[in-house]
């Protein structure tokens, strides 16, 4: 199957459809691959734009760091593309930054905000780069009280899931981390969270992938049973 080209993705993400044949638009309707796509780099936007709100600075990344993000991803470098005619004004408008991010994305590196560090431009190639490839805003199941943070990092070829939990007291259990399929049927049980209610949970990579992108935090009964609880304290979306 030949996808949509990953610079147009980005102009996608970027809410401008208009450089996309009814073809295309259709085809990323229907592809799991390139909606994917879409969503994270929605979400490298999303998390570049908090970032600039939230006062720190975005550095260019230093030698090797690129490449460093890359091998920390598991991923092989992108190709440059072949030279084309620019036919599309899109492809003018869409931050280089994103464009390489959709790059990447296509070798299943996931939102590559890391592309872009947060920090005093002073870092050393020495350094271990950690990737922040999603995040979201946890709350109650209702969405009317907020429930803390979690975040997917990678780095040193590893996959975390960080969770910053508040406001979760509920007597009787503990609380316990899941991934849950966007088709609502599947789960996979990540671990206990600590008694002041956060932990880093090491995540499968392809699990992102396959649609387990909502993060649930539960409360179990010390009752030996594995299977969630059916008591949902908070939730959110990667």
């Amino acid at each position: 199957m030949e996808h949509v080209d990953d610079e147009l993705l980005a102009a996608l993400a970027l809410g401008d459809d208009d450089e996309l044949t009814a073809g295309e638009r259709a085809h990323v309707a229907g592809c799991d691959r390139c909606r994917l796509m879409v969503d994270e780099l929605r979400g490298t936007l999303a998390l570049t734009r908090a970032t600039a709100d939230s006062g720190e600075r975005l550095v260019a990344p230093g030698p090797g760091v690129r490449e460093r993000v890359l091998s920390a991803a598991s991923v092989p470098a992108p190709v440059p593309p072949a030279p084309r005619s620019a036919t599309r004004s899109a492809l003018r408008r869409v931050p280089a930054w994103l464009a390489v991010a959709a790059s990447v994305t296509a070798f299943g590196a996931g939102g590559v905000a890391g592309l872009l560090i947060a920090g005093n431009g002073d870092e050393s190639p020495s350094t271990p780069v950690a990737v922040v490839v999603a995040k979201t805003e946890l709350s109650t199941l209702s969405g009317d009280a907020a429930r803390g943070s979690a975040q997917v990092v990678r780095g040193d070829g590893r996959t975390t899931l960080q969770v910053r939990a508040t406001s979760l007291a509920q007597g009787g259990g503990t609380h316990e981390v899941w991934l849950i399929n966007e088709d609502g049927k599947r789960m996979v049980a990540l671990g206990f969270l600590s008694p002041q209610d956060d932990g880093s949970f090491l995540v499968p990579a392809h699990l992102l992938a396959e649609g387990y992108r909502i993060v649930d935090v539960s409360v179990e009964p010390d009752d030996g049973n594995p299977v969630h609880s059916g008591t949902s304290l908070a939730r959110g979306r990667l």
